[in-house]
């Protein structure tokens, strides 16, 4: 999760830099505008970015891995706290009102470390789960096509060991 960004798609011109606000490489950004809010991400270079990103260069006692984290856990929070109009949108001042507990930052360091740690074991635990996925529906369309052509004989079919089936419920066509 502590993954920083390291290139940017988009080039600013005099005039985009003009209306833009520089950050330097270590800034935690989010963007507030829009179906980007509350999302996050760490610089790994000096960049200039729009008004619908604000950036957070925090003190020496707290570490902007940990701080991440810490949005993270309050994104639904905040984005209950967004004003709701045509595009959700937020505010430093709605940011800077979510209470929050910054231990020293020996132990911030131990936690971005463990949450790292879960973070990838979840990612891999998912990536499992979609490969799953993905060979099910293979199988799946394969059983289907082998019974529609013939390929198989599932007249008789009976579940194996008095085993019962699940029948998916019956949604009423609108």
């Amino acid at each position: 999760m502590t993954d920083l960004l390291l290139n940017s798609c988009q080039t600013l011109n005099e005039k985009g830099i003009e209306i833009s606000q520089e950050f330097p490489a270590g800034t935690l950004l989010m963007g507030i505008v829009g179906a980007k809010i509350g999302s996050t991400a760490i610089l790994g270079f000096d960049s200039y970015c729009p008004d619908s990103v604000v950036g957070f260069y925090p003190l020496s006692r707290v570490n902007v891995f940990f701080l991440r984290y810490l949005f993270i856990a309050a994104l639904q929070v905040l984005e209950s706290t967004a004003t709701q109009s045509a595009q959700p949108n937020l505010n430093i001042e709605r940011i800077a009102s979510i209470p929050a507990v910054f231990p020293e930052i020996e132990e911030q360091a131990k936690i971005v470390q463990h949450l790292d740690r879960v973070d990838r074991l979840l990612s891999r635990v998912n990536a499992k789960i979609d490969e799953s996925v993905n060979l099910l529906q293979e199988r799946r369309i394969a059983l289907i096509s082998a019974a529609v052509t013939g390929k198989i004989d599932v007249r008789n079919w009976q579940p194996a060991g008095g085993e019962r089936l699940i029948t998916p419920p019956v949604l009423p066509l609108t």
